[in-house]
């Protein structure tokens, strides 16, 4: 018996050193460090204040975001990704995952039909917007207020699937796809929206990270709202039925030999958090 253990364990082990050394494996970074001088009269949004940006007032020498993207990726069309994440300031540091998951990417069949999916903690496509590694923008500093509330309280915990009709191989101008995902551990998502209003900044959520509400004179003591939590947990699973998971279908049109600039891909996204109420971006 102790004979066909060693056996088994020696397979297994020889096939673990062959899947890992028969993969290609990528790291890339991203460092942005920001001396910036605020004038504002409220505190950041990230200390508990009104403030509208990361930073409070006065000057400031930050690490705006210092990111790292692993992929490790196999012959098959299957890959894994890993997003590292760490910010640096006077008022706010905070250094961890904002995405791990596996992907597949299959080849084109015959009639120019490619299917691909995704399993774990990413960022549903929403936007062309932040198309650097680490999730981070090529053309901007802080990201859109919408963007920068999607980095604040969206992640998606779950599958998506999709797929895509190419172009090229079509005699079109143009990709087509259309994308599905079921996902938890987001019912929270729109709490810190309500009580800061817009922001905009480079900040990201990192997951199981707890995001501090502003204070009211309502939450002071023998206020209103006196017992109301002083964090939000925006990746957190509430209701504990499958008829309450999230969703979301996208479909998008990319031009192909375009640039965006020129003509932007025509994205359209149903997001329903909770099984009950959607919206559309």
């Amino acid at each position: 018996m102790k004979h066909v253990i060693g056996i088994l364990i020696t397979v297994v082990s020889i096939f673990y050193v062959k899947v890992l050394y028969s993969a290609e494996y990528s790291l890339h970074g991203i460092i942005d460090m920001r001396a910036s001088r605020v004038d504002s009269a409220n505190q950041s949004y990230l200390d508990g204040g009104q403030g509208k940006f990361a930073l409070a007032d006065g000057q400031h020498l930050a690490v705006a975001q210092a990111g790292a993207q692993l992929a490790i990726e196999w012959d098959n069309g299957l890959s894994a990704h890993g997003v590292i994440n760490g910010f640096y300031s006077a008022d706010d540091n905070a250094l961890g995952f904002t995405e791990a998951y596996l992907k597949y990417r299959g080849l084109p069949n015959s009639a120019g039909y490619r299917v691909q999916s995704r399993l774990g903690i990413f960022y549903p496509e929403i936007s062309l917007e932040n198309n650097a590694y680490a999730w981070a923008s090529k053309d901007t500093l802080n990201s859109s207020m919408i963007n920068s509330w999607i980095g604040e309280e969206i992640r998606v915990l779950g599958s998506e699937f999709k797929v895509t009709r190419l172009g090229r191989m079509n005699n079109n101008a143009f990709d087509l796809s259309l994308s599905a995902s079921a996902f938890v551990n987001n019912d929270p998502a729109g709490a810190l929206l309500a009580w800061h209003g817009w922001t905009s900044s480079s900040r990201q959520t990192l997951w199981t990270e707890k995001q501090p509400l502003p204070w009211f004179p309502a939450r002071g003591a023998g206020g209103a709202l006196e017992g109301q939590a002083a964090q939000s947990d925006p990746f957190l699973e509430i209701d504990i039925t499958c008829e309450q998971n999230g969703y979301y279908l996208a479909k998008a049109k990319y031009p192909l030999g375009i640039t965006i600039t020129e003509q932007p891909p025509i994205k359209l996204l149903m997001v329903n958090m909770v099984g009950k109420h959607g919206f559309t971006i």
